[in-house]
């Protein structure tokens, strides 16, 4: 018996498990909108390509018109298996959007597509996916979401309408959605029990709305007017804004009663494309993205305090 070989094996194996215990991979979230005008009796209609490294939360939205009478399901496929569906069930001449959310576990890359065996036009295909190294061959797009309870709140920016989706955790099935404006992205966050949404139109204005639960509106805010992309989160109490203009990336506070401070410039030696927060975070940590590579800036200091804001965000990752 070869035991010099058979303690050589353990210890790989030994040193293969405490990498697996002791390494974190980075969680991401990436969407992407398309719009096939697809007939969906063609079969499989394969949106776009996941890679990730582990559990991937996969939402699709989709818009669908009837040509006759329908009483089918849409499914969602992860590498042409059926992770997920919805009833459909409408008239012909209908419009009609439907939402399906699954989990699929992802090592490498995965075919992420939509079905239904019915007479139907797929017009429009969103896919948000989140989870540790997720990234999205096709990227285009924007939506964002954040759960309070069992209720999901859902930001899409679709044909530039920024809309409101609510639903429950046991029904994935898309109500009237809550027309907010119009842009081109946009975000959301529980804030204050209940919603704090920003978007950002194609002139560059990006705006805050505040709501309670029953989506009886507290305030709008213009936060600023030459923004290309926006973020919003909770801390402390007050919602921190985050937005682009020109490269340069910005942080806005503003309070329960839509006041809101001057601008704070965050010094980055990327020249910032988009960016978002990372939700329910210890401190406020926000992901910028240069085109090429994503960097990582987190406030440091007391949390406590009214000015948190008005704290060095230092921490970076490539």
């Amino acid at each position: 018996m070869d035991y010099g070989k058979i303690a050589y094996l353990k210890t790989e194996d030994i040193e293969r498990r405490l990498n697996a215990i002791t390494s974190s991979n980075k969680s991401g979230c990436e969407s992407c909108t398309v719009n096939p005008e697809l007939d969906l009796r063609q079969g499989v209609y394969e949106v776009t390509e996941v890679s990730a490294e582990g559990t991937v939360t996969i939402l699709l939205k989709a818009t669908l018109r009837a040509n006759a009478d329908v009483e089918e399901r849409l499914c969602l496929l992860v590498n042409g298996l059926v992770a997920g569906n919805s009833d459909v069930n409408c008239k012909a001449g209908e419009t009609v959007e439907r939402i399906v959310l699954c989990s699929a576990f992802v090592t490498g890359d995965a075919t992420v597509g939509v079905s239904c065996n019915a007479d139907m036009i797929l017009t429009s295909v969103q896919v948000l996916c989140m989870g540790a190294g997720v990234s999205l061959k096709k990227s285009n797009g924007s939506a964002n979401l954040c759960k309070i309870g069992d209720t999901w709140a859902l930001v899409s920016c679709e044909n530039d309408d920024v809309k409101a989706y609510f639903f429950e955790e046991n029904n994935f099935v898309l109500e009237s959605p809550y027309f907010l404006g119009r842009g081109k992205c946009g975000d959301v966050t529980d804030w204050k029990d209940g919603y704090a949404f920003c978007y950002t139109d194609r002139a560059g204005n990006t705006f805050v709305r505040s709501f309670d639960q029953s989506l009886i509106k507290k305030f709008t805010r213009v936060i600023c007017i030459n923004s290309e992309s926006s973020a919003i989160t909770s801390y402390d109490g007050n919602l921190l804004v985050a937005y682009c203009e020109k490269g340069k990336v910005y942080v806005v506070r503003v309070d329960e009663t839509g006041g809101k401070s001057q601008p704070l410039l965050i010094k980055s030696s990327a020249k910032c494309r988009s960016l978002s927060f990372v939700k329910n975070a210890s401190v406020p940590s926000l992901i910028i993205y240069d085109g090429q590579r994503s960097l990582m800036k987190t406030a440091t200091g007391d949390g406590t305090k009214k000015d948190v804001i008005n704290v060095t965000l230092i921490t970076s990752f490539p």
